[in-house]
């Protein structure tokens, strides 16, 4: 069960790293192929 909780905590970490604005307070749709945070605010 460690193992499964460790990846959990990294994909939770690379998904707050890549789609979180700590400047706007929002979650952002990411660019993958610009690499780049999308500054677009949707209801999802």
């Amino acid at each position: 069960m460690e193992a499964w909780e460790a990846r959990l905590a990294q994909g939770k970490d690379s998904f707050n790293q890549l789609l979180w604005s700590g400047e706007k307070g929002y979650y952002f749709p990411y660019d993958w192929v610009g690499e780049k945070q999308v500054p677009y605010v949707g209801a999802a």
